[in-house]
């Protein structure tokens, strides 16, 4: 994921977690990075191809996993979802956010948390992530 947000710089970054979930707790098998599909302002929004999605959840579902989650990155940003991020958030999926930032040394990522919406229509939790 760090990798993918320094990748995509200035750009957000995004992809897919597959894994497990058992009893609540979260282990990511595979991360499949996918390109930004936003139509415009790329370095505040992202869009994952609905097609990468139906296709990571049946390949998961095959293999006796499951998609827990969908990452992206915040170019000079904060690791906070904004309220864009929240109002599309799927309930009880897990949304990485990398923070990552430019200067004259390269880019670098600033930073890292793991939110997740526990109920529609209400603010996202922050959850841990190890």
């Amino acid at each position: 994921m760090a990798q993918a947000a320094i990748d995509a710089y200035p750009e957000e970054a995004c992809g897919i977690l597959i894994g497990r979930d058992s009893g609540g707790v979260r282990t990511v098998e595979r991360v499949v990075v996918t390109g930004n599909l936003a139509d415009r302002n790329r370095g505040r929004r992202y869009e994952i191809d609905p097609q990468r999605v139906f296709e990571s959840q049946r390949q998961a579902r095959e293999e006796g996993l499951v998609v827990i989650g969908f990452f992206h990155s915040h170019p000079d940003g904060t690791t906070t979802p904004s309220a864009r991020d929240a109002e599309a958030a799927w309930v009880d999926r897990s949304y990485p956010i990398v923070g990552v930032a430019g200067g004259s040394d390269g880019v670098r990522v600033t930073g890292f948390r793991s939110w997740r919406l526990v109920q529609a229509g209400q603010a996202m939790v922050e959850e841990r992530f190890v």
